[in-house]
């Protein structure tokens, strides 16, 4: 799960975008973010 802010974010989601990697999530928000990694962990 990854949450990212700041002034390069648009360059840092769209390098993990082209990864491409299966186990990598993207949130918009720290909400978001941390309701997935709690839905994650409880598996």
């Amino acid at each position: 799960m990854v949450r990212l802010d700041g002034n390069n974010v648009l360059e840092g989601r769209a390098i993990l975008n082209a990864a491409n990697h299966p186990l990598v999530e993207q949130a918009e928000t720290m909400d978001g973010a941390a309701s997935r990694a709690a839905e994650l962990a409880a598996k």
